[in-house]
């Protein structure tokens, strides 16, 4: 969904919880002032296995996709956004709660991490 850059498709998705203030919106606008504010910058699914700092100096990277379970019903995910195709350090966050039929997944936040 963000790859196509259907930010309303992508933050229907995920649960939202009251606290938070999250909108297609805004999720549109982290990902539009990542690092060089490039407004043809979109997430990718896939990556070069590089990633690319402000100056622009490529490394070889690593995306981090982490699930973490805290007990039997809570856990987090952390999972690095890929910015036109280079691993990047935005990472998407999300908290997980487990009832005994479902998994439901609430966008915490998108942050630089």
């Amino acid at each position: 969904m963000l790859e196509s850059e259907d930010y309303s498709a992508a933050f229907n998705l995920t649960n939202h919880k009251k606290t938070t203030s999250w909108t297609p919106e805004l999720m549109r606008e982290i990902i539009k002032c990542y690092g060089d504010c490039e407004p043809s910058q979109k997430v990718t699914l896939f990556n070069n296995g590089s990633s690319m700092d402000g100056l622009g100096n490529i490394e070889n990277a690593v995306q981090r996709k982490e699930i973490t379970w805290y007990d039997k019903k809570r856990g987090d995910i952390w999972y690095d956004l890929n910015i036109d195709g280079y691993v990047s350090d935005l990472t998407a966050l999300f908290d997980l709660e487990k009832t005994d039929k479902e998994i439901h997944i609430f966008l915490d936040d998108i942050h630089i991490m």
